[in-house]
């Protein structure tokens, strides 16, 4: 009697946490950002970056997203862009990671063949309040950055890129940003004028 108590017990408390966690799953999924992205997507995340999660609207303010939300291309969340970035018929990502302590980054994912995808981490935005940052779509065509000089890090940066695709534009709310395209083997970056 005392063991089936235990088991009774022990069975309960898993079904407790299960329940909870299935709350938080779902209630993820009634975010914004999180119905921006694919479900491969948004469920492949955590075994590529697992201490990260996908950015949520949450973590932008009422004021911000009322003020942004007119110019902002990629839809209900500031966070998330989706476009053809790679010129292959398929949906492309772009969007904002967070975890405490670390970081944003900037990550693009684009489909691959057997229907899971591939992710490219395109900058570290710095441990700056995510909800400051947005990532919407740029047009194809003819771009140049606005300083002559390269910037700090001036890793896969260029003067001036003439896009076929659509890009990614990154930034702090008010600021043009940085223009990021996808060369076919590599992400390439300038800051965009205003």
């Amino acid at each position: 009697m005392r063991m089936t108590r235990i088991a009774a017990v022990v069975s309960l408390a898993g079904t407790i946490a299960a329940a909870s966690s299935g709350l938080v799953a779902r209630g993820a999924q009634d975010d914004a950002c999180t119905r921006a992205v694919p479900e491969s997507l948004f469920e492949q995340i955590p075994s590529v970056f697992p201490s990260y999660r996908l950015i949520q609207a949450g973590d932008y303010s009422a004021d911000v997203v009322k003020a942004e939300k007119k110019k902002h291309t990629g839809g209900a969340c500031l966070g998330v862009a989706a476009g053809n970035f790679g010129g292959k018929h398929a949906k492309d990502f772009a969007f904002l990671l967070v975890s405490p302590g670390k970081p944003a980054l900037l990550v693009a994912a684009r489909s691959t063949e057997d229907k899971k995808w591939v992710f490219q981490e395109l900058l570290d935005l710095g441990q700056d309040a995510p909800g400051r940052n947005y990532v919407r779509v740029v047009q194809p065509g003819k771009y140049e950055d606005r300083r002559a000089q390269p910037p700090a890090n001036s890793r896969d940066w260029v003067s001036s890129y003439t896009s076929a695709f659509q890009g990614v534009a990154v930034g702090h709310f008010g600021s043009p940003g940085v223009g990021l395209f996808f060369t076919g083997s590599e992400w390439v970056h300038l800051r965009l004028g205003d």
